[in-house]
């Protein structure tokens, strides 16, 4: 089995998505095989030497899943993933990286500690229903499956995460029995239910990766429900300026806007 395969998922082709696209390409040769994972590829002009995974609504409703709505965003940015691996299950972990997730390194020095790291599932701001309960997500869960308290739902924050194959074979068993719900949800609760390994990037909670000497994200999520002095937020957009203003190298940035 292939051991690891990066997916940096966007849904258009712009000078910067290409730049970012072949950056990652440089950090991941030796460790990997790196996919654009694009919507609709096959009606954008991309470019030869871009390895790209093209996917649509129509092939991700072939997968039968029941979506929280009638749209991609918000809740099922999961379903290309799984698309995805259901096509190629030869890999050992699968990266998701948005594409207006940053790194203010080297790529390299980010994904090289995770070589050693056996973790099914690791993400950002993994945190349980009882420690955030107003999260507005947590009322997407339909479980018609499963029987799983509410106090142990876990949440997560998803624009880059790495899953395994054994995880994402267990979420397509769960998913094509219609259980659904948001994927910063859906994913954590399932895997914790079923006793898979969760980690987190950064943070200081019972998910926290001790292997990493240091953290990929500056979390301060106890400040408010949105992270907002965070790095890995969901509002506001980063600029370089703010980027820069923060003043620390090494950091996963979301969401950025160059």
């Amino acid at each position: 089995m292939n051991k690891t395969v990066f997916l940096f998922a966007t849904h258009k082709l712009t000078d910067f998505v290409l730049e970012q696209y072949y950056r990652l390409k440089l950090a991941t040769k030796n460790i990997g095989v790196l996919y654009l994972l694009i919507e609709d590829g096959e009606l954008q002009q991309i470019p030869v030497d871009v390895k790209y995974y093209s996917f649509s609504v129509d092939t991700l409703n072939e997968l039968n899943y029941e979506p929280i709505e009638e749209s991609i965003i918000p809740g099922s940015n999961h379903f290309p993933v799984l698309q995805f691996y259901k096509e190629h299950p030869e890999f050992l972990y699968y990266w998701n990286i948005e594409y207006d997730v940053y790194f203010n390194g080297k790529w390299e020095s980010f994904f090289d500690p995770f070589e050693m790291i056996i973790s099914d599932f690791i993400s950002s701001h993994i945190e349980w229903y009882t420690q955030r309960p107003k999260w507005d997500w947590w009322k997407s869960v339909q479980f018609k499956t499963l029987s799983i308290p509410q106090n142990r739902y876990l949440k997560s924050f998803n624009p880059i995460y790495r899953i395994s194959n054994r995880a994402l074979k267990a979420l397509d068993g769960v998913l094509s029995l219609r259980n659904s719900g948001h994927h910063e949800v859906v994913i954590p609760t399932v895997l914790d239910y079923l006793g898979y390994t969760i980690n987190d990037f950064g943070g200081n909670s019972e998910f926290t990766l001790c292997e990493l000497n240091i953290p990929c994200y500056l979390s301060n999520s106890e400040l408010n429900n949105w992270y907002t002095e965070s790095t890995m937020r969901y509002r506001p957009v980063f600029n370089k300026e703010a980027i820069t203003r923060k003043g620390i190298d090494n950091m996963l940035y979301h969401p950025i806007k160059f």
